[in-house]
């Protein structure tokens, strides 16, 4: 689970960083060095995939859990 992520900055043009949420590590940093221009690409990537996520979030919303359903 990505919560946040980050690449591409002109100071730093061939990293990409993200932070990833587990149950078992909760959260960790994770950085990727993408030579030849591709940390763009790699953020491009991420971006479509939240995009996907929130669509598909949109078709089938969850459910309200009421007090009583717990």
């Amino acid at each position: 689970s990505i919560s946040f992520a980050s690449g591409g900055d002109p100071d730093t043009a061939e990293y990409v960083a993200y932070v990833a949420k587990d149950p078992v590590n909760q959260r960790a940093c994770h950085i990727l060095e993408c030579p030849e221009g591709l940390a763009q690409d790699v953020i491009s990537t991420i971006g479509q995939a939240f995009e996907l996520r929130f669509k598909q979030y949109l078709k089938n919303p969850p459910k309200l859990v009421t007090p009583h359903d717990r």
